[in-house]
């Protein structure tokens, strides 16, 4: 999306999520749950304050690095799981709880260089940085074997973005919904004053085709 000038007010951060319901929720071995603020500046640069609940199987490799790992080795995973090509962490903590099902929750505040891109009176955003999934299978009309999927799991995004002042949404992104029998996947982006929420749902199901 990209912005021109406008007046900007102040955003406060509040939780825009997308939740599964119960049964859902029962039958997905790993939900993940990610709120994110983002405060961008004219330059390109932002601050991140960033938190994330991993559960099921995704609870399992935060945890693991949590015990096994020392203060500065957790920090450069992490530094190597994020997608950023330019970014810093300020601040981080990994905080684990048992009570009923397994949750480590992962709490960051990021500096990030090049978080959007300036040209001329706009700035150019892509809303999905820190969780792409680079990869997916070759099209292949002609394939002899089935695909299979071996993991359910169910990822949840919700980013907000406060606007430098002066500066308002000239674009916004149409919501986008795909249905497949091994999933789902919806975005969506809303504006509220100067804060653009972005919200992302990725669902995969376990099977073959």
């Amino acid at each position: 999306s990209c912005w021109d000038t406008c007046r900007s007010t102040s955003a406060m951060f509040s939780a825009v999520t997308m939740w599964e319901s119960p049964s859902e929720q029962s039958r997905r071995r790993s939900p993940l749950r990610v709120w994110r603020l983002v405060r961008l500046a004219e330059n390109g640069e932002a601050t991140v304050t960033m938190s994330t609940l991993y559960t099921g199987l995704q609870h399992d490799e935060r945890a693991a690095v949590m015990h096994a790992l020392g203060t500065e080795d957790q920090k450069k995973w992490i530094l190597k799981s994020l997608s950023l090509p330019s970014v810093e962490i300020r601040s981080f903590e990994l905080k684990e709880s048992r009570k009923g099902l397994p949750v480590v929750e992962e709490n960051l505040t990021l500096f990030v260089r090049n978080a959007c891109t300036r040209r001329g009176t706009r700035l150019f955003l892509i809303p999905n940085q820190l969780n792409q999934v680079r990869s997916a299978p070759v099209p292949n009309a002609a394939r002899k074997f089935e695909f299979e999927q071996s993991l359910h799991y169910a990822d949840v995004d919700s980013i907000q973005f406060e606007i430098p002042e002066g500066y308002a949404p000239e674009y916004l992104p149409e919501p986008a919904r795909v249905e497949s029998s091994f999933g789902g996947y919806e975005a969506l982006v809303r504006q509220a004053g100067c804060t653009i929420t972005y919200v992302r749902r990725v669902v995969m199901n376990k099977g073959r085709d």
